[in-house]
């Protein structure tokens, strides 16, 4: 189950894809459960809101805005294993090095 955060013509909405596509609401439509933001502050249980948009409509998501799920995250985590100190500290120097790992050029 996927779900995505979009918004069309300024009006929020939530949809859901299982394999057989895109289905979901906005915020004016009846059923609208909440954008996927407030759901997921809530604690929702988003397989069972999920399951729930997938007999409403067909949304198309190239006519959409995709927002994204956590609009302004408190933090961010990274982890990069993209440069060779990087993989020493962790200790996967001794593994293969990804061919994208090496910079090609030095700012």
């Amino acid at each position: 189950m996927r779900i995505v955060h979009f918004e069309k013509g300024g009006v929020p909405g939530i949809a859901a894809d299982d394999g057989s596509g895109w289905h979901g609401l906005t915020e004016r439509e009846s059923g609208f459960p909440g954008t996927l933001p407030e759901l997921i502050a809530q604690g929702a249980d988003l397989l069972r809101t999920g399951s729930a948009l997938l007999p409403m409509h067909a949304i198309d998501l190239n006519a959409v805005r995709i927002l994204p799920p956590v609009p302004k995250p408190p933090k961010i985590l990274c982890v990069g294993l993209n440069y060779d100190d990087h993989l020493e500290e962790s200790g996967l120097k001794s593994r293969s090095i990804p061919k994208f790992s090496r910079a090609t050029r030095r700012v």
